[in-house]
C-alpha cells in the first residue's frame, strides 16, 4: 500500500504530437523542468500545434510505482483560440 508524499522537486513536464502512422510516439512539442511543490498543479504553455498527450515526468526519469498515470489525453476546450486542457 502506498500513501501520497509531500512534493518539492524539479520535475519535467511535456506535451507531445500525434505519432506518425506506424510509430508509437509523437514528437515533443514542449518540455520544461518545473519546480513542483503541490500534488495538484496546473501549467500553461504554448505549442506549435495541438498536442495529443501531455503530462508530468513524461520520460519516466523518476521512480514511480504507477508510471502509466503520468500522461493524459489533451481535450480541446475552446475551438476558436485552439486552447487544450489535460484532463
Amino acid at each position: 500500500m502506498s500513501s501520497p508524499l509531500e512534493v518539492d522537486d524539479w520535475i519535467d513536464i511535456g506535451a507531445f504530437a500525434k505519432p506518425a502512422s506506424g510509430k508509437k510516439y509523437g514528437g515533443t512539442l514542449y518540455r520544461a523542468r518545473m519546480h513542483i511543490t503541490k500534488r495538484n498543479s496546473t501549467f500553461t504553455f504554448v505549442t506549435s500545434q495541438l498536442p495529443v498527450k501531455a503530462g508530468i515526468d513524461p520520460f519516466a526519469l523518476l521512480i514511480d510505482r504507477i508510471p502509466d498515470d503520468n500522461m493524459k489525453e489533451v481535450v480541446l476546450q475552446s475551438a476558436p483560440a485552439q486552447h487544450g486542457q489535460v484532463q
